[in-house]
C-alpha cells in the first residue's frame, strides 16, 4: 500500500468500550507481505503485525524537507506477535509515551530508523540492520529497554545511542552484539548494558562517543580508540586468541584480563 500524502490513524482507547482500536497488519509469507510506504501514521491505540513479512517505510516526522508535514507517531502500542516480522525502514518514529512490544518468536528489524523516546519490551528478536539507526533518548523523551528485552546489532551494523540533553537510554534490558563486527556510537546517559556474548573471537566491536558504558562478556576484540567515556569491561572466557583492546584517550588500559575499568 502506497500512502503518499495520506494518513493512517488509530485512535486511543474507547472509554465506553474500554478497548483500544487495533490496526492489524497480516502479511502473507508465501506470496507478499503488507507494506506501508510513505505518508503519515498516527497510532494512539494498537498497531500490530500478526503474521508474515510486514514493512513500514519512508514515514518520517520532518527529518527531511521533502517529508514536510509527514508524521509517524506512536503513543499507544506497536506490537509484533506470533511469528510475524515487521521491518521499519527509513522511518523517523516519535515514540514518546509509546511502547514497542515484540513477542516471543516475532521479529522487528530496524533499518535506517530513528526512534525517539518510549519503551521497548518483549522477548522477541529486535535487530539493527545497516549503519544509520538511532535510538534517540535525548531531552524530554528517554528510552527504556525492559528486562528480558534485547536490541541486537547484526553483522556490519551501526547503532547510535543518544542520551544527551538530560535524557537517557535506560532499563534492565540490553544492547546485544551478534556474531559479526559492529559499531556503537554512544553519547549522554546510557545506563543500559552492552552485551557482547555473541561476538566471535577475533571479531571487532568498535565503540565511539563520550558516554559511560558497561560492556559485558567481551569475547571478540574491541577498538575504542576514539571513545572518550568511562568504559567498564568484563571479558568472557576465550578459547584461542586473547581479547585485544585498543584504548581511547578517556581511560587507562586494563590491568586484569577478566574485568577492567577503562
Amino acid at each position: 500500500m502506497t500512502n503518499t500524502n495520506g494518513t493512517i490513524r488509530v485512535d486511543a482507547v474507547d472509554n465506553l468500550a474500554n478497548t483500544a482500536p487495533t490496526l492489524n497488519l497480516q502479511g502473507n509469507s508465501a506470496i507478499t507481505g503488507t507494506t506501508i510506504d510513505d505518508g503519515t501514521i498516527i497510532n494512539h491505540g494498537i498497531l500490530e503485525a500478526t503474521s508474515g513479512i510486514n514493512i513500514i517505510k519512508n514515514v518520517a516526522t520532518g527529518s527531511n524537507p521533502s517529508d514536510a508535514g509527514e508524521q509517524f507517531i506512536n503513543d499507544g502500542t506497536i506490537a509484533v506477535k506470533f511469528t510475524a516480522t515487521l521491518t521499519l525502514d527509513t522511518d523517523v518514529l516519535d515514540n514518546a509515551g509509546g511502547t514497542i512490544n515484540v513477542h516471543s518468536n516475532a521479529t522487528l528489524n530496524l533499518n535506517a530508523v530513528t526512534i525517539r523516546g518510549g519503551t521497548f519490551t518483549g522477548a522477541g528478536d529486535i535487530y539493527v540492520l545497516g549503519t544509520e539507526t538511532t535510538l534517540d533518548g535525548s531531552g524530554s523523551h528517554p528510552i527504556t529497554i525492559d528486562d528480558g528485552t534485547a536490541i541486537t546489532l547484526r553483522t556490519g551494523s551501526t547503532l547510535t545511542l543518544d542520551g544527551t540533553g538530560g535524557g537517557s537510554i535506560n532499563g534492565l534490558g540490553m544492547i546485544a552484539i551478534d556474531t559479526g563486527p559492529a559499531t556503537i556510537v554512544a553519547d549522554g546517559t546510557i545506563s543500559v548494558l552492552v552485551d557482547a556474548t555473541g561476538l566471535v573471537d577475533d571479531t571487532l566491536l568498535t565503540l565511539q562517543g563520550t558516554a559511560a558504558l558497561t560492556l559485558n562478556n567481551l569475547a571478540g576484540d574491541l577498538n575504542a580508540s576514539t571513545f572518550t567515556g568511562e568504559l567498564t569491561i568484563t571479558t568472557a572466557n576465550v578459547v584461542g586468541s586473547a581479547v585485544v583492546v585498543v584504548n581511547g584517550s578517556g581511560f587507562t588500559p586494563a590491568s586484569a584480563p577478566s574485568t577492567a575499568s577503562m
